[in-house]
């Protein structure tokens, strides 16, 4: 399929780390789990395994009066993850959590705090090579470093397409905004913010 030129090859770790980190996808638009739902099961499943201490969740997109951060710690502790496990922003709401440089900063910040050198991104392909990109700018701005390992959940959730709300739900149309509009985007931003 065309797609597979945008997927990458995860990089998983031989033993366990710090904190597993989901990122970068909105959930449904009622507030549920929807499309994220791989990724915080992929989460969750890391911490009860024992492969990953803590959950990092920190986007602060809003559907159905809550955020992703907050839809994503409750569902990873539905999963059977105790709360104190599970991080989110003190303010999930907060507006600088918003783009994918800041949920790399947010994480790297918590590891900062408590002492972690390795962490585990989970997020899915069309998100992916983004979330690499923003981890990548923000690591070589900052004085504090981890050992970065990524997991990919797949195309999405649904197993149609990318959301079972949108008409518009073939992986190549999300593709095309992932590599004409989101990522380049989300690199200038990085860059200027984060490259001074």
């Amino acid at each position: 399929m065309l797609t597979r030129f945008w997927e990458v090859e995860n990089h998983l770790p031989k033993k366990a780390v710090d904190a597993v980190v989901g990122m970068t996808t909105a959930h449904a638009p009622d507030g549920t789990l929807g499309p994220v739902r791989a990724i915080v099961t992929e989460c969750a499943q890391a911490v009860l395994g024992g492969g990953a201490t803590h959950a990092i969740f920190s986007n602060r997109w809003m559907a159905g009066g809550t955020n992703l951060a907050r839809t994503m710690r409750d569902g990873t502790i539905a999963l059977g993850v105790s709360p104190d496990r599970v991080i989110i922003p003190d303010n999930p709401e907060d507006p600088k959590v918003r783009s994918t440089f800041r949920e790399a900063e947010f994480a790297l910040g918590v590891c900062r705090a408590n002492g972690w050198k390795s962490v585990i991104v989970v997020a899915n392909h069309i998100h992916m090579r983004r979330v690499l990109a923003a981890w990548r700018v923000v690591l070589a701005r900052s004085d504090y470093q981890v050992t970065l390992y990524w997991k990919s959940v797949g195309w999405n959730s649904y197993g149609k397409g990318i959301s079972s709300q949108s008409r518009l739900n073939h992986p190549l149309i999300f593709l095309a905004y992932e590599l004409f509009v989101a990522c380049p985007a989300s690199i200038i931003f990085g860059w200027w913010k984060f490259g001074k």
